[in-house]
């Protein structure tokens, strides 16, 4: 068995089928960790959520799906307003700042089918997401946590950290930089062996690839905005990458 890390997929269906074909993935006898942000971006969420839905049903292990602040943020329109979903001027209103930030792609997407799928989604789904998970003293989470805080200390006082808080990378970036992008691969940051994150795009940084800073490796490669999906095999450290999307083939 493997177990795949895979960073921010962002509504791109294909670019998960290719991954998962560059990963030699059996479903059967491998486990998937998504870090979050599945939806808003490309125009295949609903698709992709089927899709990760099925993989959950037919696998011989348990997969785990952890919970991005997109993912947050339409599991929370969906319990505000799951009634007046369809009522697009009052979403489009009232949510104007998710629609703005790339939700209007997942709020066509799940226009297009009907209530009952909604709701099978935001129960078989969008609920079930983890906020974050830890084995062997590896920590997987979205965006990181209050770097001035310990972790714990962030989940009781300020949750929402884990969805939305960059300063875990960017002082990470900030530290191997300043070491000649060297990393001494020890527990710098938690007490963790290794913290799993993605969030903050690498790429918008020149950086294209996933590395370990220090104990930090941000899987997110920037898939949202036209660079790659990365997967990353937990047991040996060797991670695979889809061929950046061309957007007039298929537009987010």
């Amino acid at each position: 068995m493997k177990t795949i890390i895979i960073g921010d997929i962002h509504g791109s269906y294909r670019s998960l089928k290719d991954l998962l074909v560059l990963c030699n993935f059996d479903n059967k006898k491998d486990r998937l960790i998504c870090i979050g942000d599945y939806i808003d971006g490309w125009n295949e969420s609903v698709k992709l959520v089927d899709f990760l839905i099925k993989l959950q049903i037919e696998s011989n292990n348990n997969h785990i799906f952890i919970k991005g602040n997109h993912d947050k943020w339409f599991l929370d329109i969906m319990n505000k307003d799951f009634l007046n979903f369809e009522n697009k001027e009052l979403i489009k209103s009232k949510y104007h700042y998710w629609i703005k930030n790339s939700g209007l792609s997942t709020y066509k997407s799940y226009l297009s089918v009907s209530k009952s799928k909604r709701e099978f989604h935001r129960a078989s789904f969008f609920s079930k997401l983890k906020n974050y998970h830890i084995e062997n003293n590896i920590l997987f989470v979205h965006a990181g946590f209050d770097t001035d805080k310990s972790f714990y200390d962030t989940i009781a006082f300020d949750e929402d950290s884990l969805f939305w808080n960059r300063t875990l990378f960017h002082k990470a970036m900030q530290i191997w930089n300043l070491k000649n992008k060297r990393s001494n691969n020890i527990a710098f940051f938690g007490g963790f062996k290794k913290i799993f994150i993605g969030h903050t795009p690498t790429c918008n940084f020149g950086i294209n690839k996933p590395i370990l800073m220090h104990n930090v490796i941000n899987i997110d490669q920037g898939c949202k905005i036209h660079g790659s999906l990365t997967g990353w095999i937990l047991e040996t450290g060797k991670y695979y990458q889809t061929k950046k999307i061309d957007p007039n083939n298929l537009n987010p």
